[in-house]
């Protein structure tokens, strides 16, 4: 995981990058980079560098941390935003930008862990794959992509818009894995990501692409509660 601390004040840096090797989640391996202006964060991307992760301070000489949030979001869709300020009034300056939230200094272990973790949740999901084999052919599908998983005649389709990939097996053999990756089970049969979820009606879900899954009775109450926590999860 590539991580980018971006503040022109270096007691900031070492307080971040302290927090981060404190995590319960440095079990992963991380990969930490330090820019002190919005200038030298433009200037890497300019270049070509990308990052998974970027802590970006909201008021920075020349270049606001905002400015270039806004040029990043342009030339990277994926990455991860978290503004970093002593100023509260900026906060509504970062939702244009698609950031995932907003920490105040002096930021503390618990608020810096609760946001780290959604990061790495986040991070994770988007770099699995599911390594399937159908006849002799073999596909490595990202996870993120996977719009729903339909089980048929003891085969399983995995949907994801533009191509169905197929394989043998059950819909149960994939559960540990898309459930703890933002899914849910609308029915035995079907296994369906939250993030593709344009339409929760009371029997159905509409997804992107605009199948439509029925939930089963027994599933309902099950479907709406994990849509609520994914919903609440997205928020700060």
């Amino acid at each position: 995981m590539r991580i980018c601390i971006c503040d022109d004040e270096h007691a900031v840096h070492d307080t971040l990058e302290h927090l981060l090797r404190q995590s319960a989640l440095t079990d992963d391996a991380l990969c930490v980079e330090h820019r002190y202006s919005g200038e030298s964060l433009l200037r890497a991307y300019s270049e070509g560098t990308r990052y998974d992760l970027i802590f970006l301070d909201v008021r920075m000489r020349t270049v606001s941390g905002v400015r270039a949030a806004r040029e990043i979001r342009a030339l990277d869709e994926d990455v991860l935003l978290v503004f970093v300020s002593a100023y509260e009034q900026y906060v509504f300056d970062a939702f244009p930008v698609g950031a995932m939230h907003y920490l105040l200094k002096p930021v503390q272990q618990e608020d810096f862990d609760e946001v780290f973790a959604r990061a790495v949740r986040k991070f994770r999901e988007r770099h699995a794959r599911l390594e399937l084999r159908f006849h002799k052919e073999f596909y490595s599908v990202p996870v993120d992509r996977i719009l729903y998983a339909e089980g048929k005649n003891r085969h399983v389709l995995f949907h994801t818009g533009d191509v169905v990939y197929e394989t043998v097996g059950k819909v149960s053999d994939y559960c540990d894995v898309l459930l703890s990756s933002g899914f849910v089970q609308a029915h035995q049969s079907f296994l369906v990501n939250m993030a593709a979820i344009r339409m929760l009606r009371s029997d159905s879900i509409v997804v992107s692409n605009g199948d439509v899954i029925w939930i089963s009775e027994r599933k309902r109450p099950e479907v709406r509660k994990a849509f609520d926590r994914y919903l609440a999860q997205r928020k700060w």
